[in-house]
């Protein structure tokens, strides 16, 4: 499953689940330099800190060519919540329409 949000400002980043081939990729890892949070999600006075951090890392690992395959245990670990709680915060974002769900076949 790939996710995609969109801002006010209509620039869109997207969250997918882990594949096959990220698996592969184990060992390349890319070196934390920290999150920037742009001013629409900063001042969105709907979220919750948590929120406006997991959507700043969303777009941290978001290539132009591919989304972020990221998984819940990636952002768990990130914010020092449980992958449950992780799971929670991705889920109430979809439904609040800051992230989309894209699905694939195969």
């Amino acid at each position: 499953m790939e996710f995609g949000s969109l801002t006010e400002n209509r620039s869109i980043f997207s969250w997918k689940a882990k594949t096959s081939r990220e698996m592969r990729m184990g060992a390349e890892k890319r070196a934390f330099k920290g999150i920037w949070i742009c001013a629409a999600i900063f001042l969105d006075e709907k979220l919750t800190p948590a929120e406006k951090i997991l959507l700043a890392e969303i777009d941290s690992l978001t290539t132009e060519d591919h989304g972020c395959y990221a998984s819940n245990a990636h952002f768990a670990k990130r914010l020092g919540v449980t992958e449950s709680r992780a799971n929670h915060v991705v889920a109430r974002l979809t439904r609040e329409g800051y992230i989309v769900r894209v699905c694939y076949d195969g």
